[in-house]
Order: C-alpha cells, then structure tokens, then sequence
C-alpha cells in the first residue's frame, strides 16, 4: 500500500463526495471520516436500504482452483459485515483494523490495477515495479484469532526484504495469505448485480452509467 496516489485518490474522493455542512464545520475540524459502524446506524435510523460495496479479491491459481468461482472473488463490504464465499464473512467489531467509508469506495473504484488488466507476467512485474497500482491490501481475518496469534507471523513476513518476501509462504494471494489483495469491483462484476440476485431480490433496478452514447 505505498502507491503514493493510491492516498490521493482516496482522499480527493472523501472531499468531493463527503461532505458536512459548512454551518457545523470550523476551522480546526477537517472533514470526518465515517467508519462503517457508523453507517449502519445512520442507515438504519433513516430508514434507508444497507449498501453493498463490490470489490474483487485477487486469487490466484492453486490446486484448489478457487479462483475460478464468481462467488470467491466478489468480496463485499456492507454496514453490517466484510467478506466472500472464499474468505468467509466478518462483523467489523471482530477485526484489528477500521475501515472508513472512503477507503472503501477507493478500493471499489481501483480500476488501474496491472494484474487485472495486463496480461504476461514480465509485463506485470515491470508495470509493478512502477508502483501506480491502485488497488489494497488488508489484514486476512482468517489469520486472527483471540488470542492475537499469527499476527507475528505476518510481521515477519512484512518485514523481510525483496525478494526474500516473495518467498515466505504468506506472500501467496489466496485465502491462506496473510493479505488479501483487494482492487476495482468491476474486475469481476462491473454492475454489481451479483450481489443482489444472490440475495434473492424480487426487484432490481441496474443503471449502467457507462459512456456509451451510440448504445
């Protein structure tokens, strides 16, 4: 996550659509974040329908072929959990670390990302080298336990120099890595229908808002 516009992206999205008003705003207070506890009770108390923010899991080919299931590679974040079929689900109470809103939304909306996008892996690993992808890594819940175990483990394996960490064992992108590897939801469903049909809906309403204008 050293991607230096990755923040910057994250950021200008934060001021442009999360705003307060400027009448309870002063000086010394930016504009806030809101963490995704906090959505689920403003959703709740205005009545309004919970949010599912797509992003896509990157997992790579094993034996297991898991990344070959739709399913596994959607990975959702609602106001009431985060996950997929693959990395189970999980209660953002449960977790080590908070996710605000907007870094949600930047994460959803990565679509520069050269492992989805270019194909060949010496022309991967020279896009990578250049340090513009906009996709996130965050903690794999599925390491953490109650008791903080693992967590050594995944500092160890932070810690250790290129390319050594290539070679530690968590540096593999499935689910028992120590990351997940999350970037644009559209890498896997551009207009989020998955999400919905899954979840039974009698009624979904899709608007592509893709520029398209000879249809």
């Amino acid at each position: 996550n050293t991607t230096p516009s990755r923040n910057w992206y994250e950021l200008a999205l934060r001021k442009t659509f999360q705003k307060v008003p400027e009448s309870v705003m002063t000086q010394s207070r930016p504009q806030p974040d809101i963490w995704f506890n906090r959505l689920r009770e403003f959703s709740w108390h205005a009545g309004m329908p919970l949010s599912i923010f797509n992003t896509t899991a990157l997992i790579e080919d094993d034996a297991r072929h898991l990344g070959g299931r739709f399913a596994n590679a959607v990975y959702e974040f609602t106001p009431l959990q985060m996950g997929s079929d693959a990395f189970g689900r999980f209660t953002y109470e449960s977790l080590r670390e908070h996710y605000s809103l907007a870094k949600v939304v930047s994460i959803s909306g990565a679509a520069v990302d050269g492992v989805k996008l270019i194909s060949g892996q010496a022309q991967r690993l020279m896009w990578s080298a250049l340090n513009q992808d906009l996709g996130y890594y965050i903690n794999n819940p599925n390491l953490d336990d109650a008791q903080g175990n693992y967590i050594g483990q995944r500092s160890l394996a932070r810690a250790l120099p290129f390319p050594l960490y290539f070679m530690s064992g968590h540096y593999l992108r499935d689910i028992r890595s120590t990351d997940i590897y999350l970037s644009d939801g559209g890498h896997s469903d551009n207009l989020g229908v998955f999400s919905l049909a899954r979840r039974l809906c009698q009624e979904i309403t899709v608007v592509d808002a893709g520029h398209d204008p000879h249809y």
